[in-house]
């Protein structure tokens, strides 16, 4: 006891202090809630956690969901939003996986992308904005989407197989063709000039869109008869191929011009887009629409083509739906003709295409249910006896009502990054043409389906906030 006393006499006042520490019970001793969770780093002097990436929570006990830009948000400044945030704002975040539940119509780890609906009904492809426009831009004119926008890689939406139509592809596309009541039209005429000696190529052929479907011809040889051209042309297009000089495609060396050689369409009608030209001599072909005609030398010249009758001709036929002479059943794809029209070859008389192409006699009204145009328009007369169509109403006839426009949410740009022009119902959803009304796809609503409807169903936001617009 003595010697107890005398070591209480001699300790210093800060080796009680600490002796007193480690005295008190465990669970008194300052540190960073839950040691991080062993996470992240404990911080001193406040013990605060700063976890390691992908974790997140006072103790880094939280899983952190992948970031992406939001589809709303508020705005840090003028015309500064969609900011990046967990689940891109549109699913919610499971801190025990770290992975996003996205709400419906959305997907992607970070629900940063629209979905497309039904998979397209198995009758389209989904791509993004960017890619849609990498692909309809074929003549590299520079309608290229993504570098100043911030949708490019989040708006998706269907690009539809032949035959096929609507946003989500659901729709059957009607035959098409020439209005036989009109004249003094021209098919699509284009030119190719040609100096190869050897080797093969191929020909791109788009017919009118978008979407630009295309179809590219097997290889045809550099010498090849305009036998060889025309065949190889079969299930794309029916043409007629012409050459200025010779018998073969390219005129070749042994001339002292370039062969010029002519294709016409006679059965895609419109202003068609130019060929493209592909295979190992793509580079001694050169395509021409309506512009330039040729010398007898070959060469490009303004005006005149030395009397062989090669001119280019952009082509000034319609090419409606039914002919702009029926009714189309986008259910079926099929046209019901008016009352004195029926199905024709593409020249107006009967045949096989089932576009209301050809009249079966003299036409002396305009068509119409019960009156004229349906009593939504009025009749232009002979020789045309076309209807041009109040306000609201459309159709060969105006019997059809029209859907309202607005922005689409998904289409092709016309120039750099310039896209999202109006259209029917937004490209969100389907018109009944008998109410002219839109039927919105699930997570849009308005007249035109243009606004996205906020989450949570109804009310909105799960009934504990307001929907509101960007």
């Amino acid at each position: 006891k003595k010697r107890r006393k005398e070591q209480k006499k001699t300790m210093n006042p800060l080796s009680l202090l600490l002796l007193l520490v480690l005295s008190l019970p465990p669970t008194t001793r300052a540190a960073c809630p839950n040691l991080c969770s062993g996470h992240g780093e404990c911080s001193r002097p406040d013990l605060t956690c700063n976890c390691f990436f992908g974790w997140t929570g006072g103790d880094c006990s939280l899983r952190q969901c992948k970031l992406g830009f939001a589809w709303s948000d508020e705005a840090k400044e003028t015309d500064n939003a969609h900011n990046l945030v967990a689940c891109s704002d549109r699913g919610n975040c499971d801190h025990q996986t770290g992975m996003c539940t996205c709400m419906a119509g959305f997907e992607g780890r970070s629900c940063e992308r629209m979905s497309c609906p039904i998979d397209c009904n198995g009758h389209g492809t989904c791509v993004s904005m960017r890619y849609y426009a990498k692909q309809s831009d074929i003549y590299n004119e520079g309608k290229s989407y993504g570098d100043m926008t911030w949708d490019a890689d989040k708006n998706f939406g269907c690009v539809c197989d032949e035959f096929y139509a609507g946003y989500d592809c659901s729709l059957r596309e009607c035959p098409v063709g020439d209005d036989p009541m009109t004249s003094g039209q021209a098919n699509e005429i284009q030119q190719l000039a040609c100096t190869a000696t050897s080797g093969t190529f191929t020909l791109t052929f788009y017919k009118q869109g978008p979407p630009f479907r295309p179809m590219t011809t097997p290889p045809i040889p550099w010498d090849a008869a305009t036998s060889v051209v025309t065949t190889a042309f079969t299930g794309i297009a029916d043409v007629v191929v012409t050459y200025k000089f010779g018998t073969a495609f390219c005129a070749g060396s042994t001339d002292s011009t370039r062969n010029v050689v002519q294709i016409e369409f006679k059965q895609d009608f419109g202003d068609l887009p130019v060929m493209i030209v592909g295979g190992d001599m793509a580079s001694s072909i050169q395509i021409f629409g309506a512009a330039p005609d040729f010398g007898a030398t070959g060469e490009a010249v303004v005006g005149g083509d030395g009397g062989t009758g090669h001119v280019p001709t952009r082509g000034t036929k319609e090419n409606e739906p039914c002919s702009r002479r029926g009714f189309c059943d986008t259910l079926t794809g099929v046209c019901t003709c008016y009352t004195a029209f029926q199905t024709s070859d593409g020249v107006g008389q009967a045949g096989p295409r089932g576009d209301c192409g050809s009249p079966k006699g003299g036409i002396t009204a305009c068509p119409g249910t019960s009156l004229a145009c349906s009593g939504h328009g009025y009749c232009l007369g002979s020789p045309t006896f076309q209807c041009v169509c109040s306000a609201g109403y459309t159709g060969g006839d105006c019997s059809e009502r029209t859907c309202p426009t607005s922005y689409s949410w998904f289409d092709t740009p016309v120039s750099l990054d310039n896209a999202h022009f109006k259209v029917e119902c937004s490209n969100m959803g389907v018109c009944d043409k008998t109410k002219g009304e839109c039927k919105c796809r699930t997570n849009f609503e308005g007249a035109a389906c243009e606004r996205m409807s906020c989450p949570g169903g109804d009310p909105p936001c799960t009934g504990h906030g307001t929907c509101l617009s960007q």
